[in-house]
């Protein structure tokens, strides 16, 4: 085994850092089973397990292959149970956005929203001396006293984004009723941010696992203490309710760590080529590199397991349904008819 034959302090730290709880548990029931030390409750499988850390020679592996939900921007229809209440405008700059009152009558929507792009064209062209929050503050003032309009009025809501997609599969959103508070979130929310982890739905230079779970936890704590202040959840509710887009997640936060770690190594690679060192160092890369590779597997491997599992789970229920709509009257036939006919096959 590639473990074997790595020193004691790579092996600890390859144990430590790169192996999940799973496959650690997995990895002491083989090494148990070597020993002859057979434990009847077990609950790993020790060939399975064994296949999965053995040394593999072929380079080739079956790799397993959503944007961010952005704002409409443009005239709304505000209705319920078919009945319209009127029409609104809404659009939005650097994942901050506006929505306008709702107007009766679809013209006056259209002023409002003629107003509204006045107000987005002032905070682009505003001068780039002055920070984000001051120019929509400016522009925001300088439009309305403009139209003779007020701001409390003029405006319905605020919305500030954060885009979450690597993370959760959408983006947090956070409502609030005024303009400051608006201001105040996307601050919260902008200092979050740091470097440029993600380009759409690629890793950029500045990407690590780490970073990306630092900037995660960071940010869904700023949107629940925002939800939580505002009144609009309850902390429980929400810590929950990201509990489970986080679960359903985990698959491509992992694909995506484990192509930073290939993207590692081929670096690593690179500069092992450019440099001499002693052979016994090399060695040690080697090993680690050739791990590396079997634990892409090996998560790939319980990936595809657990997709099988959630398969014949949604198989099972099918069937289940199935097998209970047959067993009911269809009101097709005469109900004594169905009795009968169900007596027989009991």
């Amino acid at each position: 085994m590639l473990l074997q034959r790595t020193d004691a302090v790579n092996r600890r730290k390859l144990i430590v850092e790169r192996l999940t709880q799973r496959q650690r548990l997995d990895l002491e029931a083989c090494m148990a089973s070597q020993k002859g030390d057979r434990r009847a409750n077990s609950k790993s499988n020790p060939v399975a397990c064994l296949s999965a850390i053995e040394d593999y020679t072929s380079e080739s592996s079956n790799s397993s292959h959503q944007s961010a939900g952005r704002a409409r921007h443009g005239i709304h229809k505000s209705a319920c149970g078919g009945k319209i209440y009127g029409y609104y405008a809404k659009a939005g700059i650097c994942n901050l956005t506006f929505c306008t009152r709702i107007q009766r009558d679809l013209a006056d929507a259209v002023r409002d929203h003629i107003v509204l792009m006045r107000v987005l064209e002032q905070i682009r062209f505003a001068s780039t001396e002055k920070d984000f929050p001051s120019r929509v503050q400016d522009s925001v003032a300088t439009v309305m006293q403009e139209e003779g309009l007020e701001v409390a009025t003029f405006f319905r809501s605020f919305t500030v984004i954060f885009s979450a997609q690597h993370w959760i599969g959408r983006s947090l959103s956070v409502h609030c009723n005024n303009l400051a508070s608006a201001i105040l979130a996307w601050q919260k929310f902008q200092s979050v941010k740091g470097v440029q982890l993600f380009k759409g739905s690629h890793i950029t230079k500045y990407y690590t696992p780490e970073k990306a779970k630092k900037q995660w936890m960071q940010a869904k704590s700023t949107f629940i203490d925002l939800q939580t202040l505002s009144g609009n959840a309850q902390r429980s509710q929400l810590e929950d309710g990201l509990a489970k887009l986080e679960a359903n997640r985990q698959f491509a936060i992992e694909r995506a760590a484990a192509r930073w770690r290939v993207q590692q190594l081929k670096q690593e690679k690179k500069v092992a080529m450019c440099t001499r060192g002693n052979k016994n160092v090399n060695q040690q890369g080697k090993l680690q590199q050739r791990f590396e590779k079997v634990m892409w597997t090996w998560d790939l491997a319980i990936a595809k397991e657990q997709r099988q599992h959630r398969r014949a789970a949604k198989r099972e229920c099918a069937l289940r349904w199935q097998s209970i709509k047959k067993r009911r009257w269809d009101g097709k036939e005469a109900f004594s008819e169905f009795e009968r006919r169900a007596r027989m096959a009991n």
